[in-house]
């Protein structure tokens, strides 16, 4: 029991505290947008970081759910460690392909808007909306390329398949 005490306490516990501060300030981001005018709330760098703040909502719960499920405070069995390795797992990598996918496209609105290239802004208001579609499809391609192949009782791990982290690399390139 205290192995298994110590594992938590350096495993879980830091997550969660991490990710409480990130939902506490996506929350207060939110509302803070949510307070503008309309006109101010409809420029792109508003919705930008009001799309970021969604986004890294959803992956600051999932994380710590991922987190807890795979510590031993949770005893299941194989098959419904499975099921959940592969429910928030996706839930994790469709959250946080949605973030990078919408930390890129800051990045991108920061460039045009330095470069002074101000007839892509438009274009790039209308991409907003494919973050989530796509985080989706990449979600879908990293299960298909790493399927989780089981849930590992005793050590309370999802297994993959080797090779983890090649779509992820692919994304970040």
């Amino acid at each position: 029991l205290d192995r298994r005490m110590a594992r938590l306490v350096h495993t879980v516990l830091p997550v969660v505290g991490a990710s409480f501060l990130s939902v506490v300030s996506c929350l207060w981001l939110e509302r803070r947008i949510g307070s503008l005018y309309p006109r101010v709330r409809s420029r792109i760098f508003v919705k930008q970081m009001r799309f970021l703040a969604r986004a890294d909502l959803s992956l600051a719960i999932a994380l710590p759910l991922l987190s807890c499920w795979m510590s031993p405070l949770v005893t299941v069995s194989q098959d419904v460690g499975w099921v959940g390795c592969v429910t928030l797992t996706s839930w994790y990598f469709l959250a946080r392909f949605a973030s990078v996918l919408a930390e890129t496209h800051v990045a991108i609105g920061l460039g045009c808007v330095w470069f002074r290239w101000v007839s892509v802004i438009p274009k790039l208001h209308n991409t907003l909306r494919w973050i989530w579609p796509v985080a989706v499809v990449l979600t879908v391609g990293e299960q298909i390329i790493l399927p989780l192949r089981s849930y590992d009782v005793d050590r309370h791990k999802c297994v993959w398949d080797h090779g983890h982290g090649w779509l992820n690399i692919g994304v970040i390139l």
